[in-house]
């Protein structure tokens, strides 16, 4: 991807999405979400059941579910569109400083627009 964060980041598929509560008919897709988090680190005590260490800086793209008619489509988009603007993000002003401790963003489809756009997402 060529974003030095990418290095750093978890995929995850999802099951749990918006659209399966969105009111009918749908206005758009979420496609992907991608969620940064930098907590200080705790190093277990010897002996416990956890023996590693917590926290640190995280990063991790979910793909979401989408309906299985529009997957190819939804699919193209993500590549096209949405991993481009992901990487500008990740390059520019708004990407998250180590001092941030959470953020989440999500990568939407809009029917009626056709546009791809990442936005805030405070449901994570």
């Amino acid at each position: 991807m060529g974003t030095p964060q990418f290095d750093r980041m978890t995929l995850r598929y999802s099951n749990r999405s918006p659209i399966f509560t969105m009111p009918r008919p749908i206005k758009g897709f979420p496609m992907l979400r991608i969620t940064y988090t930098n907590y200080p680190v705790y190093e277990p005590r010897p002996g416990t059941i956890t023996r590693l260490p917590q926290g640190g800086e995280r990063w991790a793209i979910e793909v979401l579910p989408t309906p299985a008619e529009s997957r190819e489509f939804i699919q193209n988009q993500i590549k096209e569109r949405g991993l481009p603007q992901l990487k500008e993000w990740l390059s520019g002003p708004e990407c998250p400083t180590p001092e941030m401790r959470r953020t989440a963003r999500a990568c939407w489809f809009v029917i009626e627009t056709n546009l791809v756009k990442w936005i805030e997402d405070n449901t994570v």
